[in-house]
């Protein structure tokens, strides 16, 4: 158990000094490749006429429960307190950051050049994209029982 919260903790303090160590504009590539991921994958369900709205709030969504995840990490090794002592805080937090990454998206149609740019991206490449997607999906949604149980 001891290896597995080891490796929790490495995989956060990878996760937080790339974000801190990483330049603007690394982290604005990355999160709009992961929006255009997610658009791709609404685009190909039952929500295909609402896609770009569905994944912008599927990415608030996922962007508040890291927050959360980290948060409980860094309680849980007594680093700093948690940031939601109750539900009603954690489901307030949640809906601001579907509304910011919603308003982010939406307006001025950013989703639209992040379309043009990443549709003419080559086979392998889409693939490669899709894995690290999931993978990244995956392990956000392991780490919050892996934060929770461990």
């Amino acid at each position: 158990m001891g290896n597995i919260l080891g490796i929790a903790r490495a995989d956060a303090i990878w996760v937080i000094s790339f974000t801190i160590g990483s330049t603007n504009n690394d982290f604005d590539i990355m999160i709009d490749y992961f929006y255009y991921k997610l658009y791709c994958a609404v685009k190909k369900s039952s929500l295909h006429d609402t896609a770009a709205f569905t994944a912008s709030m599927f990415m608030g969504g996922l962007l508040g429960a890291n927050i959360f995840v980290i948060s409980g990490f860094l309680a849980k090794e007594n680093i700093l307190p948690f940031m939601f002592s109750n539900k009603n805080q954690a489901a307030f937090f949640g809906i601001i950051f579907i509304i910011i990454s919603s308003i982010f998206y939406l307006s001025q149609s950013r989703y639209k050049s992040i379309l043009r740019k990443y549709s003419s991206e080559s086979n392998s490449i889409r693939i490669k994209g899709n894995l690290l997607v999931m993978l990244y999906v995956v392990i956000s949604f392991l780490l919050i029982f892996l934060v929770a149980y461990i």
